[in-house]
């Protein structure tokens, strides 16, 4: 983790000297106020819209795991707003968008898999690639296929 930061904090330097030669100082900094205003309004929109459909999925007795996953990828999209810099802004945005959340959720997935330490398979958590994006909106798991190839053991999270 610390490596991860160093290197954001290089490339937040490059990128503004960079942006700065081009556009001039004042304006790189009015950029980056507007950069964290615009991100922090993002991130309020997108967290209440997300908040609204785990309470309504709970309110159903359903399990609301994509959204309280896109709510782990918004927090993160914060914590990224709150380091200075274009390229930690343009992550932030990243995590943002409800498409590219929805391309990132299984990378997330493994990520975190890791870092909780979940027993691992031969190529991974005990959660199939297969098995990563099924949880839908409803917070059902569709019917098990008749033929599955990674079907090798428990699947997720030990409980």
């Amino acid at each position: 983790m610390r490596w991860f930061l160093l290197l954001l904090a290089v490339l937040e330097v490059v990128a503004f000297a960079w942006i700065a030669r081009r556009l001039g100082v004042i304006l790189t900094l009015g950029a980056l106020v507007l950069d964290v205003i615009v991100g922090a309004w993002l991130v309020a929109h997108q967290g209440l819209a997300t908040w609204q459909k785990v309470t309504t999925r709970l309110q159903q007795g359903e399990v609301p795991a994509k959204a309280l996953f896109d709510a782990v990828l918004i927090l993160a999209a914060g914590a990224f707003l709150i380091f200075p810099g274009f390229v930690s802004d343009a992550i932030a945005l990243l995590l943002l968008l409800p498409p590219t959340r929805a391309l990132l959720r299984p990378i997330a997935l493994l990520i975190l898999a890791a870092i909780a330490g979940w027993p691992r398979g031969r190529s991974g958590p005990n959660v199939p690639a297969s098995r990563i994006e099924i949880v839908d909106d409803s917070g059902r798991l569709p019917p098990p296929s008749a033929s599955s190839d990674d079907d090798d053991g428990p699947r997720g999270p030990p409980h």
